[in-house]
């Protein structure tokens, strides 16, 4: 599970998966992302069931392109959890979760 880092917050474990959105469609890495993210669940279910998997997306195009109304149906329907991070300050802005651990990173 390459790109994928275990991490704690408040306690917790989780794996946080840094997608940069580098290429030139947006829409095309939004699609690469949730494939990967679906895959690594997957594994990550088989060898650490306790950590749910959070995809890292820098703050430009999360506010560009995941706050869409097309990004927010896959992101509910797939149940994808986000960080939102500043690329620049290194620092992450918002969690956008939909597990049962939602309150807690909130």
């Amino acid at each position: 599970m390459a790109g994928v880092s275990p991490t704690i917050h408040s306690a917790h474990k989780i794996a946080v998966e840094l997608k940069p959105f580098l290429g030139d469609s947006t829409s095309d890495e939004f699609h690469l992302a949730i494939r990967q993210s679906i895959d690594s669940c997957i594994l990550l279910a088989k060898t650490h069931p306790e950590r749910p998997l959070y995809i890292a997306v820098p703050t430009d195009v999360y506010y560009a392109f995941f706050e869409g109304a097309f990004a927010q149906v896959i992101l509910q329907e797939s149940r994808v959890d986000i960080v939102v991070y500043d690329p620049d300050t290194e620092e992450i802005e918002q969690w956008r979760n939909s597990s049962p651990l939602a309150s807690v990173f909130s």
